[in-house]
């Protein structure tokens, strides 16, 4: 896939992935952006090989919120 069509996935994705961080949990849109854009499934998503991409904004949000789960609130 080309990097102009990545982009515009990832344009649909990532903003309903924070939608739902800010829907279930109790941050602002600005530190749901901060959190997922910090973790390793962001991180993973945007390595396009990765193919991440294929799934939906509410599968990404289910395996974000699974690793803050089992990590310590602090390191979210």
């Amino acid at each position: 896939m080309n990097n102009e069509k990545f982009s515009a996935i990832m344009g649909l994705i990532v903003p309903e992935v924070i939608r739902l961080i800010t829907e279930n949990y109790p941050y602002d849109e600005v530190t749901a952006s901060r959190e997922f854009y910090r973790s390793q499934v962001y991180a993973s998503l945007e390595q396009e090989e990765t193919k991440l991409w294929h799934f939906s904004p509410l599968t990404l949000y289910k395996t974000l919120t699974a690793r803050w789960k089992r990590q310590i609130p602090s390191t979210i």
